[in-house]
C-alpha cells in the first residue's frame, strides 16, 4: 500500500487514540506519547492494525508525529 495513504490513515487513528486518551484521563499527555501504551492501544481497538508489530507501528507513529508538527497541528517541544 502507498506510504501516503497508510500514514493519512495512521493519522486519522492516532487523532481519535489521542481524542479518547485525552478523554478518559483528563488531560493526561504523557500517557499519549507511551510507545507502548500506542502500540497496544492499536492493536485491541483498531481492527487495521492487529496483526502489526510494534516496530511498524512505531515507525509509522513516528513519521505521523513529525509530519503534524511540520503543520503544525501538534507542537512537540
Amino acid at each position: 500500500m502507498n506510504t501516503e495513504i497508510l500514514s493519512f490513515e495512521f493519522e486519522w487513528y492516532l487523532r481519535d487514540y489521542f481524542f479518547r486518551i485525552n478523554n478518559s484521563n483528563g488531560g493526561e499527555f504523557n500517557r499519549m506519547f507511551d510507545s507502548d501504551e500506542i502500540w497496544r492501544n492499536m492493536k485491541e481497538n483498531y481492527l487495521k492494525y492487529r496483526n502489526w508489530n510494534m516496530k511498524e507501528i512505531t515507525e509509522l507513529f513516528s513519521s505521523v508525529i513529525s509530519d503534524l508538527n511540520n503543520r503544525n497541528v501538534l507542537i512537540v517541544k
